[in-house]
């Protein structure tokens, strides 16, 4: 589809946020996830590292990061949770104990009413070769 879009010789840039898991807060949602989410590990992006992008792009990518944070308050953390694919619709298996884990974990971590996600945004761009 890339190759369809792209212009000749286009550049294509992958950005995206991973949980920095060196936080308490992020590791501790990065558990409930796992535990309450069915084949978690399989369908999130934190496998992806440079071998997978220049394997995609055909050639060795550009890699940056750097350090990002967002503030939130329950309501926020909850929507956030719930903006992902994979998380468990209401009435099925785990969403129940999902968002009550995630409950805890905020007040566990909350500081005036917010908690902060850490992440790291990495960029990875090159050319993709048919």
């Amino acid at each position: 589809e890339f190759l369809r879009i792209l212009a000749p010789g286009g550049h294509v840039a992958l950005i995206w946020n991973r949980r920095d898991t060196d936080d308490p807060l992020q590791r501790g949602y990065d558990a409930l996830m796992r535990a309450y989410v069915r084949d978690y590990a399989e369908l999130c992006h934190h496998g992806l590292g440079e071998d997978d992008i220049a394997d995609f792009l055909g050639t060795v990518p550009y890699h940056g990061a750097c350090s990002n944070e967002q503030v939130v308050d329950l309501a926020s953390l909850l929507g956030r949770a719930r903006s992902a694919s994979y998380f468990p619709g209401e009435g099925r298996p785990g969403h129940r104990r999902l968002v009550s884990g995630l409950g805890a974990l905020f007040e566990e971590h909350a500081s005036d009413g917010a908690v902060v996600l850490r992440y790291r945004t990495e960029v990875f761009a090159g050319r993709l070769c048919p």
